[in-house]
């Protein structure tokens, strides 16, 4: 019997070892993953083995790492919090002006021109609300981009 479980907790390290090695996962993702092959006692054990041995990064570490990379792919604060959420990782604070700047960045991508009619003003609002953006975020960001050159802000 004892020869069993420690052949079935050998084999979820392993599994867990294998999955940490492709990306970083957090302790919620790793759970879910391992429920689907071990039973909660062995999957407990050996998610407590892993963070001793330091292979899981700490939760912060990897929401901010997280978040990091969602920035880049152009996710606003909305977005990328349920996506931290969904994955069990602590949320991060929200920076406004980063948020502006990356909207921006999205408008020029999509739009050469400022938006003319009230139409292209509200796709583009549907645009950022669909990336996660705030809706002060983007108020402020259509309201700087009539008020202003479109060309003079980049």
């Amino acid at each position: 019997m004892k020869n069993t479980t420690d052949k079935t907790y050998s084999r979820a390290l392993l599994y867990l070892a294998d999955l940490l090695a492709r990306r970083d996962h957090s302790k919620k993702e790793l759970q879910q993953k391992l429920s689907k092959k071990f039973d909660p006692q062995t999957i407990k054990k050996a998610i407590q083995y892993a963070q001793e041995q330091k292979w899981m990064l700490p939760e912060k570490e990897l929401a901010q790492k997280v978040a990091l990379s969602l920035h880049r792919k152009g996710k606003g604060h909305y977005y990328i919090q349920k996506y931290l959420k969904e994955k069990g990782l602590p949320s991060i604070p929200e920076d406004l002006e980063l948020e502006k700047t990356k909207a921006l960045q999205l408008i020029q991508k999509k739009k050469k021109d400022k938006p003319k009619s009230l139409q292209e003003k509200q796709k583009l609002k549907f645009f950022l609300a669909n990336k996660g953006f705030s809706s002060e975020c983007i108020h402020q960001v259509l309201q700087k981009l009539t008020e202003e050159n479109f060309s003079n802000d980049f």
